[in-house]
């Protein structure tokens, strides 16, 4: 035995120990990403001083260069943690353009404690390097792979597990921990996670939370019940992920989130080419450890575990990175990457789903006129359907284009319920089939149910949520409509587009003040790029509310903003329909005919253009698109 020197810091109901690297609040444990642990144990260290932003990043990333963005975000995180700012009580302060600065009063306490000799070498005494990290990692990777070995086993090792597991039907897949401690790497890991939430989402009889709600609690103090009991699932799978050059580690394990027991636990690693086929065994493992079926057969793989080029699947993951962004830039750059990982495997049928995708978010976030973006939409879609017609998100982008853009509605409704039969679990599926065709043809109950099901795949999706709203607003049903969407203001209430939907469903209640606010919060939050959507209702709810001269200078806007960049035709069409002029109305609707606006599939169904319903130019567009009331 050995004596060692322990240093506490302790700060309110905080207990910081300096060699475990462990944070307690009173007798809790507060779980905390490692770097965030880093920059707390800096910042105490040198409390009283200010750290500028540049010598922290330093400290915190010696080896590597990462943008401002993730200091905010530990610094964010930290404060949370510590509910710093409640209660009047304030740990950390912001010195703006400059630094940050630990203010709360420390006490920092030494005591001695008894370390075996053999222990006493892994306490480190001082914050480790991103370097050392690694290195620490990869030894431990090392020894770990010897126990492997040394059992016989190439695959994994399975730990001890509970003789008897409970029956699950929900779980949510946390975003994997990035073991390399590399930023570079976030795209990688990123994209393991959503990839076990795609082929989990395969098994009809568990409720997979997907991809946008399970990110929410990327880096979060929160703890697993808590987590689980916001997602309302039985059960969490977690783990990490270590890449290094060409080999990649996965470990995960299955806890039961009422009572936090591991259910089980197991390491794979693999080639970046064999990736696939890694994400199949571990999908398929877990399912097997909560005993559901797995396509009727449990040990039939969720995936064709087929080789990837490695440089093909590295550009596809950064593509679907970017694709997340749902920006211009982010939309850009995910185009090349998508392009790049067909040029490196013609074959690969995600790659072509991913480019489907991106084409058809262009379209829908109106960066690109529907005749350039739907056609090179369906074209990719089809190219990965020849080569895997099992891959759902390949239908489910091929009935986007049917519906938005060809109005085929006979093809869409059939894609749409192929993909669901594919993957029950894919989200998108769920929600662009209730909005895009069981809404857009006024099959209301059926879309709000569909509509339902997604939101319990995916609960903090704001385009879910405020679709819902949307679509019981189509049914007349404002009321409910109005809670849905104020309910979706609690999650972010800056969604410009929750606004706008919230904006028309006061409009349709004839609450046009009301209406009115909401369509200019909506301009407002989108003012760095004017959205013609927000705008056109604005001018239409100016309008219809006896405001003209408000209503005309909308409508002055949107034709100046047709000169730089694509505005629909039915975005003036609206306006005049506000100001009660139905032929011009018309006349723009036909232009928006002709160019296929993206818009036009709700025109069945939108109250907005419930004027002009009896007029026989209005019907012969309805019936033009296949839409016959």
């Amino acid at each position: 035995m050995s004596q060692e020197v322990e240093h506490h810091y302790e700060f309110g109901p905080f207990r910081l120990n300096a060699e475990e690297r462990l944070l307690r609040r009173n007798d809790e444990t507060i779980s905390l990403p490692p770097k965030t642990l880093d920059l707390l144990m800096v910042l105490v260290e040198s409390r009283g001083h200010l750290l500028q932003k540049e010598e922290l990043m330093k400290r915190l990333w010696p080896d590597s260069f990462v943008e401002e963005a993730n200091l905010s975000h530990h610094v964010f995180t930290l404060r949370k943690a510590l509910s710093d700012g409640e209660n009047g009580v304030t740990y950390i302060e912001t010195v703006p353009r400059r630094g940050y600065r630990f203010v709360g009063n420390v006490n920092e306490i030494s005591t001695a404690a008894a370390v075996p000799a053999s222990e006493s070498v892994l306490r480190l005494r001082r914050r480790p390097s991103g370097r050392s990290l690694l290195f620490v990692a990869l030894a431990i990777l090392a020894l770990t792979m010897t126990l492997i070995l040394t059992r016989g086993s190439r695959q994994g090792v399975r730990q001890q597990r509970p003789t008897s597991l409970p029956v699950i039907e929900s779980l949510a897949v946390l975003p994997l921990g990035n073991l390399s401690d590399d930023p570079e790497q976030t795209y990688f890991v990123d994209g393991m996670t959503d990839a076990l939430i795609l082929h989990l989402g395969k098994i009809s009889a568990l409720r997979v939370i997907s991809r946008t709600s399970a990110m929410h609690y990327k880096q979060t103090p929160k703890r697993l019940r808590e987590i689980a009991k916001e997602l309302d699932v039985q059960a969490v799978v977690e783990g990490s992920v270590l890449r290094s050059r060409d080999r990649v580690r996965i470990m995960v394990r299955l806890i039961e989130a009422a009572t936090d027991r591991q259910l089980w636990a197991q390491s794979y690693e693999g080639g970046v080419q064999d990736v696939l086929a890694l994400q199949s065994k571990v999908a398929t493992d877990v399912a097997r450890e909560i005993k559901v079926a797995v396509t009727g057969q449990l040990g039939i793989p969720l995936v064709k575990g087929r080789p990837v080029n490695p440089e093909a699947y590295d550009a596809y993951l950064k593509g679907r990175h970017h694709m997340q962004k749902r920006n211009k830039e982010g939309f850009r750059k995910a185009l090349g990457f998508f392009e790049r990982a067909i040029a490196k495997d013609p074959n690969y049928p995600s790659a072509y789903a991913g480019l489907a995708d991106v084409y058809d978010l262009l379209a829908g976030y109106g960066l690109l006129p529907p005749k350039e973006a739907y056609p090179k939409a369906r074209a990719a879609a089809i190219e990965a359907l020849k080569i895997d017609d099992q891959l759902a998100e390949a239908h489910t982008s091929l009935a986007y284009v049917k519906a938005r853009y060809d109005w085929d509605w006979q093809g869409a409704e059939a894609e749409f319920l192929r993909a669901i039969e594919l993957n029950p679990g894919y989200a998108p599926g769920h929600q662009w089939y209730a909005t895009f065709y069981l809404a857009a043809t006024g099959q209301y109950d059926k879309a709000i149910a569909e509509l339902e099901q997604a939101k319990r795949l995916d609960p903090l999706s704001l385009n879910i949520n405020a679709e819902l709203g949307l679509v019981l607003t189509f049914a007349g049903k404002h009321e409910q409509a109005l809670k849905q969407l104020k309910n979706t203001l609690e999650i972010d209430p800056d969604f410009s587009l929750t606004h706008d939907f919230l904006g028309r469903t006061y409009f349709n209640k004839g609450m046009f003040e009301a209406a009115i606010e909401e369509f200019e919060k909506a301009v407002k939050l989108s003012e760095e790029k004017p959205n013609s959507v927000h705008l056109s209702a604005l001018g239409l709810a100016y309008g219809a509310s006896g405001r003209e001269q408000e209503a005309r200078k909308v409508l002055r806007t949107l034709i100046e903003l047709r000169h730089r960049q694509y505005v629909p035709s039915d975005s003036m069409a609206y306006v005049h329909v506000g100001l009660g002029e139905k032929a011009q109305a018309l006349q723009w609707l036909e232009k928006a005919l002709q160019e296929r606006s993206r818009r036009l599939i709700f025109l069945k169904v939108d109250p907005m253009w419930n004027s002009l319903h009896h007029d026989p130019k209005f019907q012969e567009l309805i019936r033009s698109m296949g839409l016959e009331r």
